[in-house]
């Protein structure tokens, strides 16, 4: 599932679920967009955040 769809259906505003994460609401604003992607540490974050609803693959994180 796409972080921006979560969000929606978990009904998270970007600067409340940046506050949770420690990251500033511009950064998950562009992650949450796919404009940029998270960095490895912060998309596991993300993972961990959402139950694994999100995953690596739905951030453009390619497992190794």
């Amino acid at each position: 599932m796409k972080l921006v769809e979560w969000m929606k259906k978990n009904r998270w505003q970007t600067q409340e679920m940046a506050k949770e994460l420690g990251v500033t609401k511009g950064y998950l604003s562009q992650v949450r967009l796919a404009r940029k992607l998270p960095s490895p540490l912060f998309a596991r974050a993300i993972v961990m955040f959402t139950n694994g609803e999100v995953t690596l693959s739905d951030l453009g994180i390619e497992k190794k």
